[in-house]
C-alpha cells in the first residue's frame, strides 16, 4: 500500500476497473512483441504509453454513457424528445467535460455516477423502493471511486421532500430511507477497509483554515464562477430555461438548486475550490439549457431567433471539435489557451 500511496490517494474502485483492460492490453501487446519477456518488461517501462492510451478509451467510453443518461433524464422530466437531445448534445459539447474525458484519472466517473443517480431516481417506471435503494446502491459504490460522490445523498433528500413529496416528519420514519442509509454507509465504508489511503485527501481538507461566513454564503456564486466564463452561453440559455420551466418543473429545480448551493458550502468549508470539482454541475446545467432552447424555439417563433439558436448549436459544436483535436495532440489545456491568445 505504502507503494501507491504518493500517487493512489483516492478510492481504488477505479484501478480495480483498470487492472483487467491492463492485463488484456499487456498480454495482446506481448503476442505481437518480438522479443523475451525481460525485454518486454524493459520496453512497457521504458514507453508505458499503451496504458495510458487504455486508461483514456475507457473514459471517453464511461463520457459517452453519461451523456446518453443525460438523455434519459431530460426525457424523465420533460417527456420531451428535442429538449432531451439538446441537453445531452451541451453536456457532449461542453469544455470541461471534453477536457476530463480524454483524461484517465477519475473524474469522468464522478459525472458518470452522478448521472446514473439521476437516471435513477427520475426513471418513472420503476417503484418508489427501487429509485431510492439503486440510487443508494450506486451513490455508496461510487464513493469507491471519489468521496465526492458521497454528497448525492443529499439530492436523494431534496427529491424525496421536493418531487416526491413524502414529507419531512416521513422522512424519518420511512424504511426505505434507512434502508438507502444504510447502503451508502456500508458501501461508503468498504472501499476504505479495502484501502486506508482511500482517505489520503483527509490532509488536503481545508476546514482548519480561516473561513468567514461571508466566504460561505458566497461559496455558490463563486464556486461556478470558472464554469460560467468557461461556458457562457450554456448558462445563459440555462437561465432562461430556468426562468421559462420554473412554474412547470418548480421541484425540480428548487431540489437542484439546494443540492448546488450545499455542494458549494461542502467545498468552501472542506475543501477548495477547483475547476474538475464542478462536473456535477454540468448536469443541471445542460438539462437547463436544453429545456431552455426548446421553450425559446416553441415560444418564439422567429426566423432570426432560430437562426441565432443554430448559430449557438453550430459555435458549440466547433469549439467541442477543436478542443478534442488539441486534445488528441496531449495537452489540451496548453493549447487551446495558445489558440485561444492567437
Amino acid at each position: 500500500e505504502s507503494d501507491f500511496t504518493p500517487f493512489l490517494y483516492y478510492p481504488p474502485y477505479i484501478s480495480y476497473l483498470y487492472l483487467p483492460f491492463f492485463v488484456i492490453t499487456a498480454l495482446f501487446s506481448y503476442a505481437f512483441f518480438n522479443g523475451s519477456l525481460s525485454e518486454f518488461q524493459s520496453f512497457v517501462a521504458s514507453d508505458p504509453s499503451i496504458f495510458f492510451l487504455t486508461g483514456r478509451v475507457i473514459m471517453i467510453l464511461i463520457s459517452l454513457i453519461s451523456i446518453y443518461l443525460i438523455y434519459r433524464i431530460v426525457l424523465s422530466l420533460t417527456k420531451d424528445r428535442l429538449s432531451a437531445l439538446t441537453s445531452a448534445f451541451l453536456a457532449a459539447t461542453s469544455s470541461m467535460h471534453i477536457i476530463l474525458s480524454i483524461t484517465g484519472k477519475h473524474w469522468m466517473p464522478i459525472l458518470f455516477f452522478y448521472a446514473l443517480g439521476l437516471f435513477c431516481l427520475s426513471n418513472e417506471s420503476w417503484s418508489f423502493r427501487k429509485r431510492f435503494l439503486l440510487s443508494a446502491l450506486i451513490t455508496g459504490i461510487g464513493a469507491g471511486v471519489s468521496s465526492i460522490i458521497i454528497l448525492f445523498t443529499l439530492m436523494m433528500v431534496f427529491w424525496y421532500l421536493f418531487i416526491e413529496k413524502r414529507g419531512f416528519k416521513k422522512m424519518f420514519t420511512d424504511i426505505v430511507m434507512y434502508q438507502s442509509a444504510g447502503i451508502v454507509i456500508l458501501l461508503f465504508i468498504l472501499p476504505i477497509l479495502l484501502y486506508p489511503a482511500s482517505l489520503g485527501f483527509v490532509p488536503d481538507m481545508t476546514l482548519h483554515d480561516g473561513k468567514t461566513i461571508f466566504g460561505l454564503i458566497s461559496s455558490p456564486f463563486v464556486f461556478p464562477y470558472r464554469l460560467i466564463i468557461i461556458e457562457p452561453l450554456v448558462t445563459l440559455m440555462a437561465l432562461i430555461g430556468l426562468v421559462l420551466g420554473i412554474r412547470k418543473y418548480k421541484s425540480f429545480y428548487i431540489s437542484s438548486a439546494l443540492f448546488l448551493i450545499l455542494y458549494s458550502f461542502a467545498f468552501y468549508m472542506f475543501f477548495r475550490f477547483e475547476y474538475r470539482f464542478l462536473l456535477p454541475f454540468i448536469i443541471f446545467i445542460s438539462i437547463g439549457a436544453g429545456y431552455g432552447v426548446k421553450e425559446l424555439k416553441d415560444r418564439i417563433p422567429s426566423i432570426y431567433l432560430k437562426i441565432v439558436l443554430a448559430v449557438f448549436i453550430l459555435l458549440s459544436l466547433i469549439i467541442s471539435i477543436r478542443l478534442s483535436y488539441l486534445g488528441s495532440l496531449n495537452d489540451s489545456r496548453i493549447l487551446a489557451k495558445e489558440w485561444l491568445d492567437s
